[in-house]
């Protein structure tokens, strides 16, 4: 079984922001095309009664929480159904804190979609990340979505994938490689490699090109067995190869970097 290749629905995360709304009209693409229920999640948060005047307070709250829920996912799921008319779509509320509702529901899901955070960085290591939180404790794949609220559906850009050779790059190919299939767009494998510590030794810039032929020759032992899986979706992915000698700092190239990639930088400023 492949990693799409199940009868488990999509799950999407609303929170009534524009982003959120986006987001899930292009999960609603997805859904449509692997024939597959999208879950339109909303999530009404617990309120603390320390910030709350009095527990009458408090019942005044909660029912006015879960009306902008259900709202929002009503407004989501009805945006949806515009862009796919044939797509079941299961609206869902739940009480709870968003990161740990969104984790509960990726246990049933094939993939989970949250917004990124709008805002700048600052907003974001001030306020937390839900998209964070859920991407390192997910159990199943997470897509998180950052794009043109004003045109959130896909187009021809292709699936870029960052290949290390781990058993969870192994992973992250297999579902890119399925993705690309159903988008019928291309893949574009990257392999970011460090120097050595130029504190400890360094390669002589002579040794620079052989160097760059070793990690491109991991890259395409990485890659060997991999083929495009064809979909439901608009034709088979072709993977993009364009090798490029490098050196590793600075580089001049656009495919090998010389600093190693932290995801979570990743799923913070990806644009």
């Amino acid at each position: 079984m492949t990693t799409l290749a199940n009868q488990q629905s999509i799950v999407v995360g609303i929170d009534g922001s524009t982003t959120a709304l986006a987001a899930a009209r292009w999960a609603g693409v997805l859904a449509a095309r692997q024939r597959v229920p999208l879950v339109v999640l909303g999530v009404v948060p617990l309120v603390d009664y320390r910030i709350a005047a009095s527990a009458w307070a408090e019942l005044d709250i909660l029912p006015s929480l879960r009306a902008a829920a259900e709202r929002n996912v009503a407004a989501a799921a009805a945006a949806v159904r515009q862009d796919q008319p044939e797509l079941e779509i299961r609206p869902l509320v739940v009480d709870g804190d968003a990161a740990h509702a969104l984790v509960q529901a990726s246990a049933a899901a094939r993939l989970l979609v949250v917004a990124a955070t709008p805002g700048n960085r600052l907003t974001t290591l001030l306020l937390g990340s839900t998209a964070l939180r859920v991407a390192n404790k997910a159990t199943c794949p997470v897509a998180v979505w950052r794009g043109d609220i004003e045109h959130p559906l896909p187009d021809r850009r292709p699936v870029l994938v960052g290949v290390d050779g781990s058993p969870d790059g192994e992973d992250a190919l297999a579902h890119t490689f399925e993705t690309a299939s159903l988008l019928g767009v291309d893949i574009v494998a990257l392999h970011a490699w460090e120097d050595p510590d130029l504190l400890r030794w360094t390669v002589l810039p002579e040794s620079w090109p052989d160097l760059a032929t070793q990690e491109q020759e991991l890259l395409a032992e990485r890659l060997a067995g991999w083929q495009p899986r064809p979909q439901s979706g608009r034709g088979p992915a072709r993977r993009v190869d364009q090798p490029e000698p490098a050196a590793p700092r600075p580089v001049p190239g656009h495919r090998l970097q010389a600093a190693g990639v932290n995801p979570e930088r990743i799923a913070a400023q990806g644009k």
